[in-house]
């Protein structure tokens, strides 16, 4: 990278957190920020959090009647505690570690890091995930939705990663568990997402000769972990018994048709680019055949699937909330930007 590139890099990077920074200032706390910022420790009044513990005590009650995601509802009563200046500043940073995390699972690494494709991630986030603000601005959104899909990207980078295998194998493998296991036990569509990519990406690899490495078995094996503690919470079939229950198969095929309709409407931006370059493709995979082209847009297809999965499993959820698209929306852009890389 020459040093006009870095100078470019910086600035864009600077003015998209300073725009980020400014939006996240005057978006208020609302809704469910309230109730978090209270216990949800059960046999007692409620009372505002203002420690470690008080936030042990209200998921331990919270994982049992409410859902299962307590990695995520821990942080989001942990950052409600602080002051809101400190989610501001961990919101920004997130926002463009995603951008980062897209860019990766599209190229593979960062060795010739562009700041074109890297900030058209960045505006498409932007112009095409529906509710960006309940998604990314708002703090318990932020968290239950940005930030999960962040996780499941940044734990899925050494499966994408095209660089040469190093040595500490087993250091890898004792990371890996912990790491699948907070991925795992995120959201429920981001998980779902999550295993299926990182399963296609062991595959790719697989295909192309490559080995199979002890530790990308340690990775999906905590995330089949984190992936039941968050499925079989028992807060979660209180949740859904709530709401309506989750319904049977025919309930969630009837679903399918309406979260079709949502998505040509929401995702119309990376939809549309997305036929342009697949268009593109098969023009420059002319010759190589249907193998040739798997090969080289193989990528593209994980996070499209990645993409599809997060949308579709919420047929089985009782409704669909706008800010749900985010992942949909993060793994489209990824598929997008993985076809033009390719």
């Amino acid at each position: 990278m020459t040093r006009r590139e870095r100078f470019l890099l910086a600035g864009g990077l600077a003015m998209a957190a300073a725009l980020f920074y400014y939006l996240n200032l005057i978006t208020p706390l609302y809704a469910d920020d309230y109730s978090y910022s209270y216990t949800f420790a059960a046999d007692t009044e409620k009372y505002r959090i203002g420690t470690l513990h008080d936030i042990w005590l209200s998921q331990l009650n919270h994982y049992q009647v409410i859902n299962g995601r307590a990695i995520v509802h821990s942080l989001v009563q942990l950052l409600l505690i602080w002051d809101r200046s400190v989610f501001n500043v961990v919101n920004t940073l997130a926002f463009l570690a995603l951008g980062f995390a897209v860019y990766f699972a599209a190229y593979g690494s960062f060795r010739q890091l562009r700041a074109a494709p890297l900030f058209a991630v960045y505006i498409l986030l932007w112009l095409s995930m529906p509710g960006f603000g309940q998604s990314c601005l708002w703090l318990t959104g932020s968290v239950n939705y940005m930030f999960t899909a962040l996780g499941v990207l940044l734990f899925l980078m050494p499966y994408r990663s095209d660089s040469p295998e190093g040595r500490h194998g087993a250091l890898k493998a004792a990371l890996m568990l912990p790491a699948g296991l907070l991925a795992g036990w995120s959201s429920e569509a981001v998980c779902l997402a999550g295993l299926a990519a990182a399963v296609l990406l062991c595959a790719r690899r697989a295909a192309l000769g490559g080995k199979l490495r002890f530790w990308m078995f340690t990775g999906l094996l905590g995330m089949l972990c984190g992936a039941a503690l968050l499925f079989l919470a028992p807060g979660q079939s209180v949740r859904s018994d709530g709401m309506g229950g989750l319904g049977n198969l025919s309930v969630w095929l009837s679903r399918i048709p309406g979260v079709t309709r949502d998505a040509v409407k929401y995702l119309a931006l990376p939809g549309a680019l997305g036929l342009i370059l697949l268009a593109v493709s098969v023009y420059r995979s002319r010759g190589d055949g249907v193998l040739g082209w798997l090969r080289r847009y193989y990528a593209a297809l994980v996070w499209l699937c990645a993409a599809l999965i997060s949308a579709y499993a919420m047929c089985a959820a009782p409704y669909f909330p706008l800010r749900a698209w985010c992942a949909p929306a993060v793994f489209a852009a990824a598929a997008v930007l993985s076809a033009f890389a390719a």
